[in-house]
């Protein structure tokens, strides 16, 4: 296959003019575990790791390669595993807050862990039973509107629920102009429509918390049982990671697909832009009030507040909103500790270093 076919665009090929990696091949991370990868290009699939030199200029954990990146590599022909030497900038990315590091100089520090990279499309995936919330659908949106994605909400389990049109007119009421789909992956017709959205050269990713059925659907849009699928706990109605590992898979026809393991926990990182974009109705009464610093509580003239009165805006999206605008503020003063703790780290290694070349020269 060629490099189109994995996604490979001017945007990554202009970067190539300014690597010089002699015998550098392009490939794209089709599967990431820990410290070993698999890369996919025009040579085939191989396995490959990091090499040294980039161990040593990496220094937080979304500066190492994740599923969907491009990376330039070197192969020994009498080598099995390749050599990844760099990786192109990310055309986008989905991340979220992490707590890195288990030593005590980095403990409760928090990084940016990067999900997926250079996505095209997001399926975020729901189930129309007791996992269903509109919070935390609200949450995802954020995440991927941050991104620079295009969100497409995936209702599933239709052929389950007694009144699926309830469930629909409640998304349609906080994701306005996003594409909405009620489905099951049982039916061949809800599975032809999805596949709509994979042609050459394009990535999805699903998103969902366990038990939402993304396994169940990505095995219907392969047309094969690829992923490992396990039934909803009826006790507590939560699902079980079946997919334990993140895999970029090619979908006949065209396209990429990538499922994630199920998240519960879903921290958001530097998602301002996806906040605002998620909660434009609030946003656009907010921008209208007396203050520019209203905080939306007793203040005289505040749009916000008229709107909860009259019920333009729903009390509890409101608290969502709020929720995430604090969290995402917390999350912003912890990854400034952040970066002072990884510059500090840094200077004391070169002290280190001085030091040990000065009491060899004695």
């Amino acid at each position: 296959m060629k490099l189109i076919d994995y996604g490979w665009s001017s945007f990554f090929k202009k970067q190539l003019r300014q690597i010089d990696i002699q015998n550098g091949v392009v490939a794209r991370i089709f599967n990431a575990q820990k410290s070993q990868y698999l890369i996919v290009g025009e040579a085939g699939e191989i396995k490959a790791k990091v090499c040294g030199a980039f161990i040593h200029r990496a220094q937080m954990r979304n500066d190492y390669p994740v599923v969907g990146d491009w990376v330039v590599y070197t192969k020994n022909p009498e080598d099995d595993v390749a050599m990844i030497q760099s990786i192109l900038s990310r055309r986008n990315h989905i991340s979220r807050s992490a707590l890195g590091g288990n030593s005590e100089e980095f403990q409760g520090v928090v990084e940016e862990q990067v999900i997926a990279a250079n996505i095209d499309t997001v399926f975020i995936v729901t189930g129309m039973d007791r996992d269903f919330n509109l919070r935390r659908i609200e949450r995802y949106l954020a995440l991927v509107y941050s991104s620079g994605a295009i969100p497409v909400i995936i209702l599933n389990k239709r052929d389950l629920c007694e009144d699926p049109e309830s469930y629909l007119q409640e998304v349609e009421s906080i994701a306005v102009g996003v594409a909405i789909h009620m489905v099951s992956a049982l039916n061949t017709e809800d599975i032809m429509l999805l596949q709509g959205y994979f042609y050459e050269g394009q990535t999805v990713t699903l998103l969902g918390s366990s038990g939402v059925g993304k396994s169940t659907l990505t095995n219907a849009l392969l047309g094969v049982e690829r992923q490992k699928v396990q039934s909803v706990s009826m006790s507590v109605g939560k699902g079980v990671h079946t997919t334990t590992t993140r895999e970029l898979i090619l979908v006949p026809g065209g396209g990429m697909l990538i499922d994630t393991p199920g998240m519960r926990e879903l921290q958001l990182y530097d998602a301002a832009s996806g906040i605002e974009t998620t909660f434009e109705d609030i946003e656009t009464l907010a921008s209208q009030c007396r203050f520019t610093d209203c905080r939306h509580e007793n203040e005289p003239g505040c749009k916000v507040m008229e709107g909860l009165k009259d019920g333009t805006i729903d009390e509890n999206r409101f608290q969502n909103f709020l929720k995430l605008q604090k969290e995402l503020h917390y999350f912003s003063e912890r990854e400034s500790k952040s970066s002072r703790t990884i510059e500090k780290e840094k200077w004391r290694e070169i002290k280190i270093n001085y030091r040990k070349t000065q009491n060899m020269k004695r």
